[in-house]
């Protein structure tokens, strides 16, 4: 049984493994196109087919069983029987009739190579299918021990110095929200722990400057079960442990995950806030990190470094111009489809439906499946300030440094959503 699933965990897991590192040498430019958000949902496919063996998921047509009832030493289809006595090192068995001996049956002579025959060498094949079998399955013993092991120490630990919260951490929290807090001198910065009842842990004392954000990153993790997704590829590294490429993948995903949650959590906000959760981050950066299962604020410096460009990445991905181009159709059409938005922008409708989902999480459209697209009246409001502001930087563009009309709307947009809206008023 397990060796069978070893063979094709293992088939499974080269073919899936090719298909990752192609996909993770693409990464950046899917990253700059999508989002790291988009990378997430990819990710998590991967480490699901991963983990899933799918020949158990293929039907199979029942194997058809025969009996059969001659003797063991009668001729079969892949023995024949001499008269002569066979060589030295050659298997046989006596054929016998009434007692007497008439022959001998030996193996067919196309199927004797050397001293062992096709089924000795079959039978050789799947001991050894057998022994990596139980190495794939001691290794994947070992690994799942010193991750999970290590985190049931951990938490056990956690437990045996839990102390009550101070309450500048929950004045900290956002409005409306009320998690499971426990402080506990284990950590210096906010992590969580636990999937099916995450826990919001905190340093002892007070919190520092930033906590708001450190929360509010938290509480993101939490929303978005990204400690789940971190057990999904924790078992997957357990189950493929020898192949490197799986390791790659869960390093890259564990990245994509904080840099998508850092994009949901400064979703919709200012410079200013990014500054102040870039300072947040600063402040994390030599702060120590959780095992594994937990999802903690605190990083190293070549993460903080990748981060931090992150956070000022605020190209405005399709999301700014979705919204002036349901507009603009918004004002030609009575209805508005998402096939209709990617058509106008160019792109193909997947990359289109993140952008509208994000727009509709902002209360700034209705979008319903495979129907119309109405703007509200903020998305509205909010569509012609843009438009107005396009118009009115993309001028200033063209006129004042000579950029050609498409480079102008170009640098309109990244101005747009690099700077707040006092700075960009200011502009204009």
């Amino acid at each position: 049984m397990f060796a069978t699933l070893f063979a094709s965990l293992f088939v499974q897991g080269i073919l899936l493994g090719l298909a990752a590192l192609a996909l993770l040498a693409a990464a950046p430019r899917l990253q700059k196109r999508y989002g790291p958000q988009w990378l997430c949902r990819l990710w998590v496919t991967l480490a699901v087919l991963l983990l899933v063996p799918l020949h158990a998921l293929v039907p199979q047509a029942p194997a058809a069983v025969s009996v059969d009832t001659t003797p063991l030493y009668s001729r079969t289809a892949l023995s024949q029987e001499v008269t002569e006595r066979p060589a030295d090192g050659v298997p046989y068995m006596v054929a016998m009739e009434g007692g007497a001996p008439t022959g001998y049956i030996v193996p067919r002579a196309e199927l004797q190579t050397g001293h062992r025959t096709v089924l000795e060498r079959l039978a050789v094949g799947a001991t050894r299918l057998n022994l990596l079998a139980l190495a794939w399955n001691l290794g994947v013993l070992a690994v799942a021990l010193y991750q999970f092991g290590g985190y049931a120490v951990w938490r056990i630990r956690v437990r045996r110095t839990a102390q009550p919260v101070d309450p500048s951490w929950r004045s900290a929290l956002p409005q409306g929200a009320c998690p499971r807090m426990v402080a506990t001198p284990l950590v210096r910065s906010p992590m969580v722990v636990g999937t099916l009842h995450p826990v919001l842990l905190t340093p002892t004392g007070t919190a520092p400057k930033g906590a708001d954000y450190m929360l509010a990153h938290e509480l993101t993790h939490i929303k978005r079960h990204d400690v789940a997704k971190k057990l999904l590829f924790t078992l997957a590294c357990a189950v493929h442990w020898y192949n490197p490429a799986v390791w790659l993948l869960a390093a890259r995903a564990g990245r994509d995950i904080e840099e998508a949650c850092d994009a949901e959590t400064l979703c919709g906000r200012d410079a200013d806030c990014r500054a102040a959760y870039a300072d947040a981050l600063l402040t994390a950066v030599r702060q120590n990190r959780g095992p594994a299962l937990t999802s903690g604020f605190a990083l190293n410096k070549r993460q903080f470094k990748q981060r931090l460009a992150a956070l000022w990445d605020t190209a405005p991905k399709h999301r700014g111009r979705a919204l002036l181009a349901v507009l603009a159709l918004s004002e030609s059409f009575d209805v508005v489809a998402s096939k209709d938005v990617a058509q106008l922008l160019g792109v193909k409708r997947p990359t289109i439906h993140r952008s509208l989902e994000m727009l509709q999480q902002k209360g700034l459209i209705h979008k319903e499946p495979y129907g119309d697209i109405p703007l509200t009246d903020a998305g509205r409001e909010q569509a012609q300030r843009m438009e107005r502001q396009r118009d009115d930087l993309s001028l200033l563009f063209a006129r004042r440094y000579g950029l050609p009309a498409d480079e102008s709307v170009r640098a309109a947009f990244a101005l747009m959503s690099a700077l707040s809206a006092d700075s960009l008023a200011r502009l204009q």
